[in-house]
Parts: C-alpha cells; structure tokens; sequence
C-alpha cells in the first residue's frame, strides 16, 4: 500500500499538517500498509505532539483544512482523542 493510494482528503490533510511544520507520527492500518502488511482501513490516524507550538501549528493546520475551531485544552492531555 503506497501513499498515492491514499484518498486525496488524507493527501490534502497531511498536505496542511506538513505545510505546518506539525510533528506527527503516522499510526494504525495506514502505517502498518505501507510498510508492507496491507489492510483495509477507512480512517487515518496519527499521534501529534502536544508541547505548545506544536498545538497552535495544528489548530492552524486545521483551519486550513477546512476543520471547525477546536479548543487546545482538547490537545493537551496525553491519550485524548479528536476525531475529525
């Protein structure tokens, strides 16, 4: 599973968070695919470091994106989940 078989709005998203300088971690069936076990898969996940200027790089990775404003507090407690 190459990363050109990503669907464009995973493409697109990873697109803002790089343009963002985020530091993230792919994670789940998408890394597990691509370093050669493919599954099928309908979401995408990612770790996200949570040291302040990564979260404001995300939140405006996310407004970029198109994603409705989100509260940092969200963010800054280890093991939170955002599902967008």
């Amino acid at each position: 599973m190459a990363l050109r078989q990503l669907p464009v709005e995973f493409k697109d998203f990873i697109r803002f968070l790089n343009e963002h300088d985020v530091r993230y971690l792919l994670v789940g069936g998408w890394a597990v695919g691509i370093y050669g076990n493919p599954r099928a898969t309908k979401d995408i996940d990612f770790l996200i470091a949570i040291d302040d200027e990564n979260i404001e790089n995300l939140q405006k990775a996310l407004s970029a994106f198109g994603a409705p404003a989100v509260d940092s507090e969200i963010f800054q407690e280890k093991g939170n989940v955002f599902r967008l």
